[in-house]
């Protein structure tokens, strides 16, 4: 296997590791055609006068290279990615990136006692943003360091698509 589809890999574990955590579904695309790589659900999730059952849809991506220190960090995605998280669909999308160590054994440790993934994920919603003029293949967007993809970000996700606003 690549060293790129075992980032991929860990990523679709992450993601799944923390929506079973937040009591969320997870489930896996098998053909990503609509830069969707897996679709989270809250389940049973009910709050009086919001929709019932909220879902997001995530592309994944992965990086050893988040740059220097500081409030963001960049990541090249493709242009495909770009132009179909920018614009509204029925369930909300986000771009969720895993940062791991550049060194592979550094990834993931496992003992007896615990398995420690290295490192974290972070979320961005890119919905409204611009479009990119030229024939750029690429494009850079920043992950913010503060909106790590954790069970409580996501809960809060999901209380936020049932009601409709904004996440």
């Amino acid at each position: 296997m690549t060293r790129e589809k075992r980032m991929e890999e860990l990523n679709r574990a992450f993601v799944h590791a923390i929506a079973s955590h937040a009591d969320c579904t997870c489930e896996h695309t098998s053909v990503d055609i609509d830069s969707v790589d897996v679709t989270l659900k809250a389940a049973g999730f009910a709050e009086p006068g919001c929709l019932r059952s909220p879902a997001l849809e995530i592309q994944l991506k992965a990086t050893t290279v988040a740059g220097a220190d500081g409030d963001t960090f960049s990541i090249r995605i493709p242009r495909k990615n770009y132009e179909e998280l920018r614009v509204e669909t029925a369930i909300p999308r986000l771009l969720v990136v895993l940062h791991l160590p550049e060194n592979d054994a550094e990834w993931l440790e496992l003992t007896a006692e615990h398995m420690i993934s290295r490192k974290c994920a972070y979320w961005l919603n890119l919905l409204g943003k611009a479009d990119i003029e030229g024939d750029q293949d690429r494009i850079t967007v920043y992950m913010p360091r503060q909106q790590r993809f954790t069970p409580e970000a996501l809960k809060g996700m999901m209380r936020r698509a049932s009601r409709k606003e904004r996440l």
